[in-house]
């Protein structure tokens, strides 16, 4: 896969939505895209001489791959899906890229600050807890990255079996500008308007419906049902 986590992203479907014939593919990256998160996460370097001899010299690991089904249509990530403001962010900047990797993200995530539509009210179900509560944002992981340099969920681990869940309670645009610099070094989750845990199965429900990102691009612009779900160590990737 040449180029970003949205050309990863459409790889691993491929990979596993078209025929086999008893084959078992396995998934190599030259990281040349605009936040390059999932490659991050697997040490995969974006100096591209650095990352064709890490193809030479690499081997086979076997990691877990999140599926998400929304509103009855799946599909698979490998890194990431969040809902809300920064899915907000990914709809802004489907609309025209004027920068670049992670100043790319910081500039739509301004433009969204001060013109977005959240937070929205959603229903959030994982393990045995049941949350109704107005979110800013609900990130589903499998890897620790999303946005080009913003952690997220710094505890992911891509072998572990589990998607790991990071949510923000209802901000003003205070508590957000509050927030982003935290989330550049993992330091958000010490916030207390922060929520971190773990689940194999997450189930979101949002009545007014909520834009989404899987892997950086846009996974829709409305959703209203989205249920998780993690395959574990079924993605075979060259490190």
């Amino acid at each position: 896969a040449v180029g970003g986590d949205g050309t990863s992203n459409e790889v691993v479907n491929g990979m596993f939505t078209a025929p086999s014939k008893g084959q078992t593919p396995c998934l190599g990256l030259l990281p040349v895209g605009s936040g390059n998160d999932f490659a991050h996460v697997l040490g995969i370097p974006t100096d591209i001489e650095a990352a064709c001899r890490a193809l030479k010299q690499g081997r086979a690991r076997r990691i877990d791959l999140g599926l998400v089904t929304v509103d009855g249509r799946p599909r698979y990530f490998d890194n990431s899906v969040g809902i809300g403001f920064d899915g907000d962010v990914v709809v802004d900047l489907s609309r025209g890229r004027q920068l670049q990797g992670f100043f790319m993200y910081l500039w739509s995530v301004f433009r969204v600050l001060f013109s977005g539509h959240w937070p929205y009210t959603m229903r959030i179900a994982y393990n045995d807890v049941e949350l109704h509560q107005p979110v800013t944002l609900i990130t589903v992981a499998n890897g620790t990255r999303a946005g080009g340099g913003f952690l997220l969920t710094p505890s992911a681990h891509v072998d572990d079996g589990l998607l790991d869940i990071c949510f923000a309670e209802g901000l003003s645009k205070w508590g957000v500008l509050n927030l982003l610099p935290k989330t550049i070094n993992g330091r958000h989750v010490h916030d207390p308007a922060i929520t971190m845990d773990t689940a194999s199965a997450v189930s979101i429900s949002i009545p007014q419906g909520a834009p989404a990102h899987i892997d950086g691009e846009v996974l829709c612009t409305n959703g209203h049902e989205f249920e998780f779900s993690i395959l574990p160590q079924i993605l075979r990737v060259w490190v």
